[in-house]
Parts: C-alpha cells; sequence; structure tokens
C-alpha cells in the first residue's frame, strides 16, 4: 500500500488480502469471472474493440476467462492449452490486476496420450489427457458425452498411481520456474496454488465418473479412502515443496459437487469420505501461511458450505443464483464465509431497469467484507454488449462509492 497525493492506492494483491481477511478496505476488486466465447464473438459486432482476438481454435466450444480466476496463459494442468484469455474485455474496463495459478500439474503426469477414437461431420470421440472418453459436438450445442473414465476398479487405480500420480516435482514444473519464483516474491497480484480439477470430490469425479463415484462409495468405500490417502499425501508433497520459494494467497479446490437442487453427495458420506482429507489438507496449508482455501463449485451450495467450514475452507464462489444461491441470504447464515460471484447473469439479458434492481442487492454485502462481486458463471451469449457494459460500468460506480467495513 501507498500514498500518493493523499489518496491511499493498493495493489490487487493487498486489496484481495484485506477483503478476505474481513479488514477496512477502500473497495473491493473490480473483477470478471468468465465468458462464453460466442459471446465476445458477438460483442465485437457490436462495438467491442478487437485487439488481441480470440484464437479460432477457441470459436464456439470454450470458454474465454476473465481476470477474476484461474492463470494467464490459458493452460490447464494436463499442459494442454483449454481456456484463452478475454484480454480485449478485461482491457476495455480496466479490471484490477487478476490471479495468478503457480503452473503446477497436480494431476496425471505425465499426462495421457490424446487419442481420437472417431470422427465425423457431427462429433469427434477422443480420449483426452486426462484418460476420458468422451464424445464432443462439433457445433458446440451442448456439453460432451462423457463415456469412459480411467480407473473402474483397483487394479485400474493401482496402474494410475504408480505410472501417474508420482510426487516428482520436477516433472510437474515449468523449466522457468526459477523466473517465475522471483516474479511471484514481488508480486502485486493475488498468487494461487491448485485448480482445476484440484479436489477431494473433484478429482474422484475424474477418475471414476460422477454416477460410477455414487455407486463405489458403497461398492468399494476403502478403495475410494485410498485413492484419497494417495492423493493428500501426494498434494502435501508437492505444496511443501512450492512453499519452500514462495508463499500462495489463497489455495483453489475445483469441487462441482452440486446441482440446481442440492449436493451430489450427503453429509454423512463427505464426512466419511471427504472431510478427513480435506482437514489434513487444509491444516498443512495454514500451518504454512496459506490461510485461504476456497472452493470453486456450482449449483445448489447450502448444505455443503456448513461441511465445508468444518473442514477448514473459509470461502466459495460462484453462487449460482438460479440455483438458489443468494448471496444476501448466504452471507445471513455465514457472516464470516469468504464469497465472490452472485451477480445473476439471467437479469445481464434483460433491460437496465432489471439490472438495476440486480445491482441493488450488492453494495450492503460488499461493505460487510469478505466479498468480490461478479457473474454466478460465465457470461452467455444472450447479454448484449450494450447490457454488459451497462452492468460492468454500474457495478464499478457501486464498487467504487462503497467502501469495506465503512
Amino acid at each position: 500500500m501507498s500514498i500518493v497525493c493523499g489518496v491511499i492506492w493498493m495493489t490487487a494483491r493487498e486489496r484481495f488480502l484485506s477483503i478476505m481477511a474481513f479488514e477496512p478496505c477502500d473497495r473491493t476488486l473490480n473483477w470478471e469471472f468468465a465468458y462464453w466465447v460466442s459471446a465476445i464473438r458477438q460483442w465485437y459486432k457490436d462495438g467491442l474493440p478487437e485487439m488481441e482476438g480470440i484464437p479460432k481454435e477457441f470459436y464456439g466450444s470454450h470458454v474465454a476467462h476473465g481476470p477474476a480466476l484461474f492463470w494467464p496463459d490459458g493452460t490447464d494442468l494436463g499442459g494442454v492449452s483449454t481456456y484463452p484469455m478475454a484480454d480485449d474485455v478485461n482491457g476495455y474496463f480496466k479490471f484490477d490486476k487478476g490471479i495468478m495459478r503457480i503452473p503446477l500439474n497436480i494431476w496425471v503426469e505425465p499426462a495421457f496420450e490424446i487419442e481420437t477414437i472417431e470422427e465425423n461431420k457431427d462429433s469427434v470421440t477422443l480420449r483426452d489427457q486426462w484418460g476420458v472418453t468422451q464424445k464432443i459436438k462439433n457445433d458446440a450445442s451442448s456439453a460432451p458425452l462423457y463415456i469412459e473414465w480411467p480407473v473402474k476398479n483397483r487394479k485400474d487405480w493401482e496402474k494410475v498411481k504408480k505410472d501417474r500420480f508420482q510426487p516428482d516435482i520436477k516433472s510437474r514444473l515449468p523449466v522457468n520456474y526459477s523466473d517465475l519464483v522471483k516474479e511471484y516474491n514481488n508480486r502485486d497480484y493475488p498468487l494461487v496454488i491448485g485448480g482445476y480439477p484440484f479436489g477431494f470430490y473433484g478429482g474422484l469425479r475424474f477418475l471414476f465418473g460422477d454416477l460410477n463415484l455414487g455407486y463405489m462409495f458403497y461398492d468399494d468405500p476403502e478403495l475410494i479412502k485410498d485413492i484419497q490417502n494417495h492423493l493428500t499425501d501426494l498434494w502435501i508433497a508437492l505444496f511443501e515443496e512450492i512453499l519452500k520459494d514462495v508463499t500462495p494467497d489463497f489455495c483453489l479446490m475445483w469441487e462441482d459437487m452440486a446441482y440446481k437442487t442440492g449436493s451430489l453427495i450427503s453429509p454423512d458420506s463427505f464426512r466419511e469420505f471427504l472431510s478427513p482429507y480435506y482437514k489434513r489438507l487444509t491444516n498443512f496449508l495454514k500451518s504454512h501461511g496459506v490461510q485461504n482455501i476456497v472452493v470453486d463449485c456450482d449449483g445448489n451450495t447450502w448444505e455443503l458450505i456448513p461441511l465445508w467450514i468444518e473442514s477448514g475452507i473459509t470461502g466459495t464462489y460462484p453462487l449460482e443464483v438460479n440455483a438458489g444461491m443468494d448471496v444476501r441470504e448466504v452471507r445471513k447464515a455465514f457472516p464470516r464465509f469468504q464469497l465472490m460471484g452472485g451477480v445473476d447473469k439471467i437479469q445481464l439479458m434483460k433491460g437496465k431497469d432489471e439490472i438495476d434492481r440486480e445491482l441493488d442487492k450488492f453494495p450492503d454485502i460488499i461493505r460487510s467484507g469478505g466479498y468480490i462481486p461478479h457473474g454466478d458463471h460465465c457470461i452467455p451469449e444472450g447479454v448484449t454488449w450494450e447490457n454488459f457494459k451497462y452492468y460492468r460500468e454500474r457495478l464499478f460506480e457501486i464498487i467504487e462509492s462503497t467502501p469495506v467495513l465503512s
């Protein structure tokens, strides 16, 4: 923090840490979460200046992430480019510096070789870098159809564990890591460790698939516990090496363990199959100076938040409004739980009056601390450029005029 001409000036990192600690701050962060590429493509036609653009291979099928979350190079943890950055949107609105992710691969290493199994004019079926077989429509008119996962039984797990889940830190970091450490230790942006698909439910989904996982909790609970123990050991070993060089500002876990009306796992199963491993990891992180541990989970998470809090989790996003996550009610119920998101993207498709009514919800929550407002998931194509501009300009006015814990 510095003072220029009598005005307090804070970096994005300083603001983030202050907000997450529920400390007084001049304002919250000006961030957006993510956008569908189809929306940005339309915005270019309607007035968004196209400077950086979006690579053609991403058109129609992928998400362009804004600065609030994820990492700057659009590289997923399997080493394959998945998401472009929405640099033109971010630059137009002069968002605060966003989160950078330490490029540590915490999932399969080496990645599976991507293999095309079948291809026709409508779709392609392939095994991806994480060993998941999926059928993808060429026009991206729906989510992929997932067909097969890398683990079906203990024999599969033992092979995958031996071949791809070992704590070889050197193979899991980029060659320029030492240069990155120098930058990280002089950063003015929030730094995160973890990320997609790192999580104790999310990870199991990528090994078994949702339906198979539901059966495995009952058919072979000891296998699930063995996997969780190994993953916990692996992640603590990897993080311990990183923490020798730099202390991240928070840990991000991807779980997506809820749907529109509730959790995909019962409280009893959560406490048996997830809580012990969450606690080991969160205790380790906090003892090493990482105090903020945030879960990315879509859907209705009312039942999950108390379980996360029990397990050492400190916050969540994106708070999907149409899944019952009214950020005002969540704040009342959990006054010291960190929240991000919660702006109803559906209202952004309507008129300025509806956008105003939506944004009127947020000054009191911003003022309460521990909150960063942005869309409750990817901004869809139905949000016009005119509406998006109006929403972001109005939200920034609110952010600028609403000191935290005033």
